[in-house]
């Protein structure tokens, strides 16, 4: 099984390979997250590898990724060498699951949430950094997490 095509992939590593300050990778499915056993990248290790290694291969610094799909939101982070890889999942504008949201993510960064929620990211070019949230239906802050680009960037 694949998630991605060879010319998906070529075109990934080629924009691996364009300068950027900020890089934001949408996936329609957890990137990071594995363990609930639905739909995700984990569910296909070796393209989830991949994905990291090319990452690492070309020192894509302050690269976040983005995805939905799960009926809740939450915020995870895995390592890749010394390079904190966030993924931020927004979802659902319509309807959210609570149950899904309480099974385990070892990656998870505070709480998950299971309210009607859509994420947000806001860049701050004076302080350099960005902040990966997600709000409610009132627009409160059910996540907010800032995370400077210093930290986003690979080693030698």
């Amino acid at each position: 099984m694949t998630l991605l095509g060879d010319t998906q992939w070529q075109w990934l590593e080629k924009q691996l390979q364009v300068n950027a300050d900020v890089r934001i990778i949408a996936s329609s499915i957890q990137v990071i997250a594995y363990e609930k056993g639905i739909e995700n990248w984990g569910n296909v290790p070796h393209e989830q590898q991949r994905l990291f290694e090319l990452l690492k291969k070309h020192k894509a610094n302050h690269t976040v990724m983005i995805s939905g799909d799960v009926h809740y939101t939450e915020l995870s982070k895995v390592m890749i060498g010394d390079y904190p890889l966030y993924a931020l999942t927004s979802s659902g504008m319509t309807h959210a699951n609570s149950s899904w949201a309480q099974a385990k993510n070892s990656f998870r960064v505070g709480k998950s949430h299971w309210e009607v929620n859509a994420g947000l990211i806001a860049i701050d070019w004076e302080k350099q950094s960005i902040s990966l949230s997600s709000i409610n239906k009132d627009g409160n802050k059910l996540i907010e997490h800032p995370v400077a680009f210093s930290e986003l960037e690979f080693g030698p």
